[in-house]
């Protein structure tokens, strides 16, 4: 009896081993064919703008305007192939923690700056939060992970936000919220009234080349990356990105790492 028990058990996690397997194979697929339209798509307009700038008698708003195009898709391939360096990066342990003395609301004043044209651009509010704009606050800590992380889900919330408002900002709490760290944490959130993510998916967004639903790859674009590059370095920072949310309320992501003050600002209590 026990012998037949072991191979019905050694069965179903062979079983579930190849269902693994072919789901992993299915994303690989469709991450290559997100990533080869991806890539023709910017690549599209860098080629064929590039060429229209060549016509003689163009007026100059239209070379402005083919100019600022060629940019912008410039930008987005660039954003593709360093996601998928910092992935493949992540993936062999080659990326290290580098912390520095950091003014934490100066980078948040750099990031409302940038991502408050994108918001403009779709008609949707971004608020700042900043509760601690007082104080000249200084955090131990990895600044270019931690701008990559918030940036991503700034970038995220926008693209995934058609009416209303995307809000972000922080606040440094008292207890660790179960970081493995004994310190206190300070936690950033990012705060948006977009289309929402169902509870069963919400795992999932984290994983490597996934989206909540395939058809978001085709209708806002994007590798299904983004989420995962996040978590990994977040993990590295010693915190962690958690997520609340629901199917048409919007999302909050928030992202909590041990606190390391370089001038003693006194906690508040969460």
């Amino acid at each position: 009896m026990a012998t037949t028990d072991a191979l019905v058990e050694s069965n179903n996690d062979l079983i579930e081993a190849i269902e693994k397997a072919k789901e992993s194979d299915r994303l690989k697929t469709e991450f290559l064919n997100n990533m080869s339209h991806e890539v023709r798509t910017p690549m599209n307009g860098i080629m064929g703008f590039s060429q229209l700038l060549g016509i003689s008698d163009l007026e100059k708003q239209t070379q402005t305007e083919f100019i600022e195009i060629i940019q912008k898709s410039s930008n987005q391939l660039l954003t593709i192939i360093d996601n998928i360096i910092e992935i493949s990066k992540l993936g062999a342990g080659q990326v290290k923690v580098i912390e520095k003395e950091v003014n934490i609301n100066k980078m948040l004043l750099d990031l409302f700056s940038v991502f408050n044209l994108q918001a403009k651009e779709k008609n949707i509010v971004l608020l700042l939060n900043n509760s601690y704009r007082d104080y000249n606050e200084y955090l131990l800590i990895d600044e270019l992970k931690l701008y990559k992380i918030l940036s991503n889900l700034l970038e995220n919330a926008i693209k995934f936000t058609e009416i209303g408002s995307v809000e972000f900002g922080y606040a440094i709490l008292k207890t660790n919220h179960g970081l493995k760290s004994d310190s206190e944490a300070i936690q950033f959130y990012v705060k948006d009234t977009g289309i929402g993510i169902e509870l069963e998916k919400q795992n999932k967004i984290f994983e490597k080349f996934t989206q909540a639903e395939s058809n978001l790859s085709r209708q806002f674009g994007g590798l299904g990356l983004g989420l995962s590059i996040a978590s990994e370095n977040a993990l590295l920072m010693g915190g962690i990105i958690g997520l609340n949310s629901e199917r048409g309320m919007g999302s909050t992501f928030t992202l909590t790492i041990p606190y390391k003050s370089t001038n003693g600002l006194i906690c508040v209590d969460q």
